[in-house]
């Protein structure tokens, strides 16, 4: 195939693009931030994910502020400012791939009921890297004065079910969403039971 200049210009700045959005390619590029991650371990190990390195637990303080319900997310990884937010919360009841479809739909349901100004945008059916099936949808609400681009994934593992969730700056939904959806893919048990691979990863949480 040929390519005019325009084109083949286009063609190299979309490969450049992608390869700073490829969370196993070294380095990332999100907004101001420049990024690398790392495969961490959480809830003691039941499971493991990419996260960035550089991010940390939230303080319980701001956990508070910006999660105010009692049953908040137990672990939150959050950048220096604490704009952008990785958020993961573990319950131990029946969850598997065959629910997914239907606790998804329940969740959008009752988002758009308790946030009628908010904007929703993609509701998709996904595999993780081993291929176990999990659902998302992302959306775009007001809070603190300021517009937050917000995305929940709903992932079975260990037979029960892991809330994943991502917010940051509206500004940064379209540098950040293919590499939160790559941190939710990435996803993956860690017990022998499950396909769980060797532990050559950082342990974490």
């Amino acid at each position: 195939m040929e390519y005019t200049d325009t084109e083949s210009a286009k063609t190299r700045r979309d490969k450049e693009e992608a390869r700073f959005k490829d969370i196993y390619a070294g380095e990332v590029r999100a907004g101001n931030e420049i990024l690398h991650f790392e495969r961490v371990g959480l809830y003691e190990d039941l499971f493991s994910v990419m996260l960035p390195k550089s991010y940390t637990d939230m303080p319980e303080a701001l956990a508070k502020l910006k999660y105010p319900a009692e049953n908040r997310p137990a672990v939150i990884k959050t950048n220096d400012d604490t704009t952008v937010n990785f958020a993961f919360a573990y319950y131990a009841q029946a969850f598997s791939e065959d629910r997914v479809e239907s606790a998804v739909k329940a969740f959008l349901s009752g988002m758009r009921r308790a946030n009628p100004g908010a904007k929703f945008f993609e509701t998709r059916f996904l595999k993780t890297e081993k291929q176990v099936r999990f659902g998302y949808f992302d959306f775009m609400t007001t809070a603190f004065d300021a517009d937050m681009y917000q995305l929940f994934a709903f992932v079975p593992v260990r037979g029960s079910f892991l809330h994943g969730i991502f917010n940051a700056p509206a500004e940064l939904m379209r540098t950040w969403n293919p590499v939160v959806l790559q941190v939710m893919r990435s996803i993956e048990d860690r017990d022998d039971r499950f396909g769980k691979t060797e532990r050559t990863v950082k342990e974490n949480g």
